[in-house]
């Protein structure tokens, strides 16, 4: 059996292309369009080394702002800000249920 990841585990970084991301171990993903790219140490368009480091305070919020997928549309075509608006949960069928959370234990 597998043992289940703490929140020590889990590192939020950002890349030297400004991606957000998380260190898992040895293992860095990156958010991109909803999906995890992972790339190699030395995949980046100048064939150097890609640089990490964990993500300072205020750099990205304390909150991201999700869209209502259904507005992104009509907002593209009627120039519309879609950012401040209240998200809704009918707005299309990815949203779902988070998992139930085991309250972590912190060794003594």
């Amino acid at each position: 059996m597998v043992d289940k990841l703490q929140a020590k585990d889990v590192v939020w970084i950002v890349n030297d292309i400004s991606e957000l991301g998380v260190r898992i171990g040895d293992q860095c993903f990156f958010l991109y369009k909803g999906e995890s790219l992972v790339y190699e140490a030395e995949d980046t368009d100048s064939g150097n080394r890609m640089l990490i480091r964990t993500v300072g305070k205020r750099e990205f919020g304390e909150t991201c702002q999700p869209i209502n997928m259904d507005d992104v549309q009509k907002a593209s075509l009627m120039g519309i800000n879609i950012r401040n608006q209240k998200v809704s949960a009918s707005d299309c069928d990815r949203w779902q249920p988070m998992p139930d959370q085991l309250p972590s234990v912190e060794p003594e």
